[in-house]
C-alpha cells in the first residue's frame, strides 16, 4: 500500500471509531437468521460505522473495484472481508460459506458500484439464491451527515450525531433476480430518507475537513486513486 494510503486508511478508520465513541447508535428490527443485508452505496459508511466490530458481519467487495485503502479500513474496523474477484467466481462461494455458520451477515450494496443510484442489481437477488439465504434491507440514516471527497459522495456520519439502522421485512429469494433486486429497491427507497441539519455546528467543521482529506482521491502519474465503496456490479 502506498505510504499517503496508509495515512487515509487509519485516519478514517479513527475518524470513523470517533464517531461510534461520541455518538448514539440505534439498531431496530435486526434478524437472527444468516442472510444479505442490502443497503444503498450512499449509505455504506454509515453501514461500516453502525457495524464495526462485529465478527459475525461481513462486508462484500469488488476487490479489482476497490483501493488497498478502503479494504484495509474494513479490515481495521473489526468487521469481516469478502473479497470477490472474476477468477473466484465473484465470491458466490465464500458467501454461501460465510452465510452457512448461525445468524451470520453480508452487508453489499443494492445498486452496486456504477448506479444508477437507489436502482436495485439482480446479482444481489442471485447471491442470496445461492446462498439459500433472504434479503433483508437496511435502511440507513444520520441526523448530522456531509458527503466524502470522493466521487462516490458517500454519506459521512458528523462527531457526535445519531444514528439509525432499521432493518426492513424480509424478501425471499424466490422469482426473477430482476423482480427481487426491484422488491428490495422499492422497500429501501419508501423508507424515509437521509436526514440533515440545515448547517454543522462549528465546533464539527474541523472534524469534517479530517475525515475529508482521508476520502480524497490520490493522484499518481495518470492513475486516480480513491475511497470507491463499489461492492456489487452486474
Amino acid at each position: 500500500m502506498h505510504p499517503l494510503r496508509a495515512i487515509q486508511s487509519r485516519g478514517l478508520t479513527s475518524y470513523l471509531r470517533l464517531v461510534r465513541k461520541l455518538g448514539e447508535v440505534h439498531v431496530e428490527g435486526e434478524p437472527r437468521e444468516s442472510c444479505i443485508l442490502p443497503i444503498w452505496k450512499k449509505s455504506l459508511v454509515l453501514g461500516l460505522t453502525v457495524a464495526m466490530d462485529r465478527s459475525d458481519v461481513a462486508v462484500y467487495v469488488l476487490e479489482h473495484l476497490v483501493t488497498d485503502s478502503i479494504l484495509a479500513t474494513i479490515d481495521e474496523l473489526g468487521l469481516g472481508l469478502i473479497r470477490a474477484r472474476p477468477d473466484n467466481g465473484y465470491g458466490a462461494r465464500a458467501v454461501r460459506d460465510w452465510l452457512r455458520e448461525p445468524a451470520r451477515k453480508v452487508v453489499i450494496t443494492l445498486d452496486g458500484p456504477h448506479g444508477p443510484a437507489r436502482h436495485g442489481k439482480p446479482a444481489v437477488a442471485r447471491l442470496a439464491r445461492i446462498a439459500g439465504v433472504p434479503l433483508y434491507p437496511v435502511h440507513l440514516a444520520a441526523e448530522q451527515w456531509f458527503e466524502s471527497a470522493d466521487d462516490d459522495r458517500c454519506a459521512m456520519p458528523d462527531i457526535g450525531t445519531r444514528m439509525v439502522a432499521t432493518v426492513l421485512p424480509p424478501i425471499a429469494p424466490a422469482g426473477s433476480p430482476e423482480n427481487i433486486a426491484e422488491a428490495a429497491a422499492r422497500a429501501l427507497n419508501r423508507a424515509t430518507g437521509l436526514e440533515i441539519a440545515p448547517a454543522p455546528r462549528m465546533h464539527r467543521a474541523p472534524f469534517r475537513a479530517w475525515a475529508r482529506a482521508c476520502t480524497m482521491p490520490l493522484r499518481f502519474g495518470k492513475v486516480t486513486v480513491g475511497l470507491p465503496t463499489s461492492p456489487l456490479t452486474d
